[in-house]
């Protein structure tokens, strides 16, 4: 049956990951007929309120804009139903869809996934796939069922190989680079019956949700799961321990030489910030951050924040 062009579709995203698959869409004349993403979020200091990355460009396209706190208002629904949509598009929304939102479209509910499913089903697979040292990783569009990333896909992209520097910032560019220029023509082969829908196989990985808390270095870990983690978690939560009651971010990192001598959490330099952890190995932070102050590389940092050797992190 052909179908009338461009597909009517909801698009559903927050940060810059979805705002640059919106804006693939939008370059590609499929203009959503409204978006929804997260609810404006107040800066402590000073108040501001700040927009999703989503929200800012559905604003300079001038597309409605929805942001409701929960997605089973009947309210909501009855808006998504108003729209006739033939697709609900998901990216990095945020929230978990209702079954009764999932059954509204009148072709599917589409979820663009930052990792090769079933790897790293949830909501952080960007991080994770740094965290666990994984070599490559890569976007799979699905279709969506009731289950967390657990539906058929219609396409799994090339592999995206990881580099041993990077961040979560800089895969995040990578893989929204590659949503951007492969989404559109995707879904209009979705729409056209050019792309059937495949099961998943293999075994299921699970990246659940990033709070700020997670980034807390605990010495009791490698070295090297901690340089990971410091990669992973930039630019957010950012890692971070304490040392004499203050916080102290961490933006980079590098592993150190084995060492034989000292205790786990307990600096073993006075001109570096070496730190032991498990398995004799030694983390040494070389980018760090007070909070609230500029970032500083270790030398900088050390000049005006006096480090001994044997002075002990701190859990606060």
């Amino acid at each position: 049956m052909e179908r009338p062009l461009p597909p009517k579709i909801v698009f559903m995203g927050s940060p810059f990951f979805a705002s640059e698959i919106l804006e693939g869409l939008i370059d590609k004349k499929i203009v959503p007929v409204a978006v929804f993403t997260q609810e404006d979020k107040a800066q402590l200091r000073g108040h501001k309120i700040i927009e999703t990355e989503v929200k800012k460009k559905a604003k300079e396209h001038s597309i409605p804009v929805y942001s409701p706190h929960k997605l089973k208002d009947e309210k909501v629904i009855e808006i998504l139903k108003g729209y006739s949509p033939d697709f609900l598009v998901v990216a990095a929304y945020g929230k978990i869809l209702p079954e009764e939102i999932l059954n509204i479209p009148a072709v599917a509910p589409v979820n663009i996934h930052a990792s090769l499913l079933p790897r790293w089903r949830g909501a952080s697979p960007i991080q994770h796939s740094i965290l666990y040292g994984d070599k490559s990783t890569g976007i799979t569009v699905i279709k969506m069922d009731k289950g967390v990333d657990t539906g058929p896909y219609y396409f799994k992209s090339k592999e995206i190989e990881i580099d041993k520097k990077e961040t979560g910032e800089t895969l995040t560019l990578k893989l929204a680079k590659l949503a951007k220029e492969i989404f559109p023509d995707l879904l209009l082969k979705i729409y056209n019956g050019e792309l059937k829908e495949k099961e998943q196989e293999g075994e299921a990985s699970y990246a659940g949700r990033i709070k700020k808390e997670d980034g807390f270095i605990n010495f009791n870990e490698d070295a090297s799961f901690i340089e990971r983690k410091v990669r992973a978690f930039y630019p957010w939560p950012k890692c971070y321990f304490y040392l004499k009651g203050v916080r102290i971010n961490v933006i980079e990192a590098e592993v150190g030489e084995k060492s034989e001598i000292g205790e786990r959490g307990v600096s073993l330099s006075s001109d570096k910030l070496c730190f032991l952890c498990s398995n004799n190995s030694t983390i040494i932070f070389t980018l760090v951050q007070r909070e609230g102050k500029r970032v500083l590389n270790y030398k900088e940092f050390l000049k005006g924040f006096k480090v001994e050797k044997g002075d002990r992190a701190e859990k606060i």
